[in-house]
């Protein structure tokens, strides 16, 4: 909620003072965004990272819209080494690479809290599917040169996706649109946190 009301305090008064600026009922758009993705879902400590996104909508009134979007977060990679004894083979040095990444498409309904003529301010809610994928890449260096395989899993389901996000206009056709987006997973008892910012259109 910070993140939405300090962007959108910075930016409105560096808008043009248009009058004919308003956010019409039943205007659709299409908006390109920048997104940081926390994901809490994952048992390796991975590191938050950049993801990109896109997302399609119209208002239906001054008061309900609808939201469609897609979230590709960037694939991150953890690597631990570790070295031991094994009892049959010897010394042994074991370096595991893992591999996370969760893209996310997700569908939601708009309830416009604050509507003027410049600046929107929406809750959203509604369901996203969720494609949480996962490598494992084992390497067992041994005398013998003994590799073990790559492993690959993909999880697939939906969560809720609950948010805030705002639009500001800065002339006709453009708005920029920070927002802030929570996906509780409850298969992993754990959430998706992803903050970011968006470029819009309107039609």
């Amino acid at each position: 909620m910070r993140w939405i009301a300090f962007t959108t305090l910075i930016v409105t008064p560096f808008g043009i003072p248009v009058p004919a600026l308003a956010q019409d009922a039943g205007r659709p758009w299409v908006a390109a965004r920048v997104l940081w993705d926390v994901d809490l879902t994952w048992t390796d400590n991975d590191p938050s990272g950049v993801a990109g996104g896109f997302s399609l909508g119209a208002d239906f009134s001054r008061r309900l819209g609808v939201e469609f979007a897609a979230d590709w977060p960037q694939a991150r990679t953890t690597t631990s080494v570790t070295t031991s004894q094994d009892r049959a083979f010897g010394l042994e040095r074991v370096t595991r690479r893992v591999t996370h990444q969760t893209p996310s498409w997700s569908g939601a309904v708009l309830i416009h809290v604050l509507s003027t003529p410049r600046v929107r301010v929406s809750a959203l809610a509604g369901l996203a599917f969720l494609s949480r994928r996962s490598t494992h890449d084992t390497l067992v260096e041994r005398v013998d040169g003994s590799i073990e395989p790559v492993e690959r899993f993909i999880d697939t389901g939906l969560a809720p996706v609950l948010g805030l996000e705002s639009s500001v206009i800065l002339d006709r056709h453009v708005a920029i649109a920070p927002e802030i987006r929570v996906i509780p997973v409850p298969f992993t008892s754990t959430a998706i946190i992803r903050p970011g910012i968006g470029l819009r259109w309107m039609f």
